[in-house]
């Protein structure tokens, strides 16, 4: 009896071994999978929050692009984008990143970390981080989140991108 005893708590060891084996090589993908360039194919603006005080109103895309030509500015959908159609991003393996913008003719570079449970990418820009929060990562998709915040004299506008890149 003592002989099977010792045989289960063996098999429970071994089994938890291999549970925490297969834990590393998730993330160890997730991570591998981001290596390479990036080419943005798509972004557009989930939503708009403009806020004062208790008060607050929320947009689509279409709709902020509306709002703001009602206040007077003329912008189009297009004018709304963090980066042109022709943005290139590439994630090398010493964590060192490359965005380069061919319309624009500028190139930013840096270091770029996952955090814990790989949900987050982090670009390290000067003294501000970029935060996008990754909504799907496969071998050829990656489709990211990013919130612009700004507050100017009482007023704080926040605007929920999504991104969808491609290898």
């Amino acid at each position: 009896m003592k002989k099977w005893r010792s045989l289960g708590w063996f098999a429970c060891l071994i089994w938890l071994i291999v549970l925490s084996a297969c834990e590393e090589d998730d993330e160890t993908s997730r991570q591998t999978l981001l290596l390479g360039t990036w080419d943005l194919s798509q972004q557009s603006i989930e939503q708009a929050t403009i806020s004062s005080g208790d008060n607050s109103l929320t947009f689509s895309e279409e709709d902020f692009v509306q709002y703001l030509s009602c206040t007077g500015e003329e912008v189009t959908v297009d004018d709304l984008q963090l980066f042109s159609a022709s943005t290139d991003f590439t994630f090398n393996d010493d964590q060192s990143y490359q965005i380069e913008d061919a319309a624009n003719a500028g190139n930013i570079s840096g270091t770029w970390s996952l955090n814990e449970d790989q949900t987050q990418l982090t670009l390290q820009i000067s003294s501000e981080p970029l935060i996008f929060n990754i909504l799907s990562l496969t071998e050829n998709q990656m489709k990211a989140g990013f919130t612009f915040s700004q507050i100017d004299e009482g007023i704080q506008l926040e605007i929920d991108f999504i991104l969808t890149f491609t290898k």
